[in-house]
């Protein structure tokens, strides 16, 4: 690469963030650039998480390289709320903010599940996860047993087949929840083999933990969950029921 462009938070970088500052629901950063030695201006995110102000790094550092000025950028990033199922605030239930994430790799589970502390830092992260793709379950069975732990209360469904692709089910997300309560005891995780089954164990884990914020990642079908929840007619949390045969789901062998 001839006279690469780089952006970062060390000196090198000709484009650099730092200062990064968490508020009220957004995140803001001074933005500097090297050459020549200039302090370009604040941007302000809606969206949490390091990362996605690294990435609105690069959008800038591109975009001035071909000409367009920091005011254009800092006006765009700054009204930017995101996108479909990238932390995506899809609404509410029971006054409970609901997210839905695309995340399907452990990587990505824990700086969702680190930006969610960032923007909601004084409740409870309850997540509902659904892996995508047998062989990835596989692949990175002990990294997603540690990413998700991360959680305050997790509910598992089945795995996500991807129809047209080699997908051997050589493992559950039964497995993932074992692994889970045998290294992490302390933590409440459940196993739900249908998204009406999840939403039960969601809704007794919101019981536990009322003041919370619910995340629910997956590449997979799992956004149906989100959506569906935020048309659930709110209840009063002492009168919730769980099932019998749901209940019964939360012991494993």
């Amino acid at each position: 690469i001839i006279n690469p462009i780089m952006y970062g938070t060390t000196d090198q970088a000709h484009y650099r963030f730092c200062d990064r500052q968490i508020n009220d629901g957004t995140q803001s950063a001074h933005i500097f650039r090297k050459v020549p030695e200039e302090a370009l201006g604040l941007i302000t995110l809606k969206i949490p998480g390091s990362f996605n102000m690294a990435n609105a790094l690069a959008a800038i550092s591109a975009a001035m390289e071909l000409g367009i000025p920091f005011e254009t950028c800092q006006r765009t990033l700054n009204a930017f709320s995101a996108i479909w199922r990238r932390f995506e605030r899809v609404g509410q239930w029971n006054g409970i903010e609901i997210i839905s994430d695309y995340g399907h790799h452990p990587t990505a589970v824990r700086l969702t599940l680190e930006a969610a502390r960032e923007f909601f830092p004084n409740k409870k992260i309850l997540l509902c996860f659904q892996p995508h793709q047998h062989a990835r379950t596989e692949a990175f069975f002990d990294e997603f047993v540690e990413a998700l732990s991360q959680a305050d209360g997790l509910v598992v469904p089945e795995i996500y087949r991807v129809e047209g692709r080699t997908e051997q089910e050589i493992v559950s997300s039964l497995g993932l929840v074992k692994a889970l309560q045998k290294k992490h005891p302390e933590l409440s995780v459940h196993h739900a083999m249908t998204f009406d089954e999840a939403e039960e164990f969601l809704v007794r884990l919101v019981e536990q933990q009322p003041d919370c914020v619910i995340v629910i990642q997956g590449a997979g079908s799992i956004d149906e969950l989100a959506r569906k929840m935020t048309n659930k007619p709110p209840r009063p949390l002492q009168n919730l029921h769980i099932s019998r045969h749901c209940e019964r789901s939360f012991i494993i062998e």
